[in-house]
Parts: structure tokens; sequence; C-alpha cells
């Protein structure tokens, strides 16, 4: 039950029907964590904290965020709380998240999230001014997506 409502939350994220999308993943949160799964549980949170970043609500997505870590010091979380700390225009704290997504990414061979996040570093680079640095890692990112063919991926980054 839980995957369906977290797939049908993402649905609606596409969407932009935000509001619907937070029942989706606030159910899907209260399904793993019934069945005690840490994992999972810091999946619905980690979706949650996307969807803020999506409101534009930077706090409340770095507080989703900041639990889906607690629950899971995985690659995707500390990307997804990167671009929060992005969004409130916390740069160092931007850039510290993002490296250490990069190194989970590299060591676990995540090459998808390791592209994301050469992204997320990118854009962090970029707001501090420090454009060689954001141009290196937007090429990187490039790289990294183009070999997986991910295509919309490589989009996101292009239009940056």
């Amino acid at each position: 039950m839980g995957y369906a409502r977290l797939n049908l939350g993402s649905i609606y994220l596409n969407r932009g029907e935000w509001d619907t999308a937070q029942v989706y993943y606030t159910q899907a949160l209260m399904a793993w964590q019934q069945v005690k799964s840490h994992k999972l549980t810091a999946l619905a949170y980690n979706n949650l904290g996307l969807l803020e970043i999506a409101r534009g609500e930077y706090e409340k997505a770095r507080e989703y965020l900041q639990q889906s870590l607690a629950a899971d010091p995985g690659a995707e979380n500390y990307r997804a709380l990167s671009e929060a700390e992005l969004g409130l225009d916390h740069l160092d704290a931007a850039c510290d998240y993002a490296q250490q997504s990069l190194e989970l990414a590299r060591e676990a061979h995540m090459s998808f999230e390791e592209g994301v996040t050469l992204r997320a570093l990118g854009r962090a680079y970029q707001a501090l001014g420090a454009i060689d640095e954001a141009k290196a890692c937007f090429a990187a990112s490039l790289s990294v997506l183009k070999d997986l063919g991910s295509r919309y991926e490589m989009a996101r980054t292009l239009c940056l």
C-alpha cells in the first residue's frame, strides 16, 4: 500500500497538485511507520521534503529532510537537503550536503544519484559565484547522465 501511495503522490506532484500529493505521501509515511521500515519511512519523508521544495517552503522541506536523513543517511537524502539549504540561501550548507551526497553516491556506485548530485553541487557553486567549479560540476553531471541515457535529467542540467 505504501508504494502505491508514494507513486500516486509523485504523479500528483508532477501535475502540480500539491495538496493531493501531500495526502498520498502522508499515507505512505503512516503505512511505513506502522511496519517500522526505516528505509521506506525515510523515502516518504524525502518525498514530503521534495514536495515542500516544489512549493518553495524550504524550512518545512528541511524539517522533513532532516527526518529522512535521521532514518536513512543515504545519498539522495543529503542531496535533497542540499536543495532545501540552497533555497534558504544557506550556500555553504548546500555545498556541504551536496559533497556528502556525492561521496556516498560514488562509494555506493549510484551513477544516477551521482549525476543529479553533481547538478545540485553545481547550482550551489553557481550561487556562491564559483563559476569554474559550477561549470565543471554541470559538465560532469551531463557526462554521467548521458552515459545512463537519462535525457530528462540531462535536459534539467542543461536548463541551468
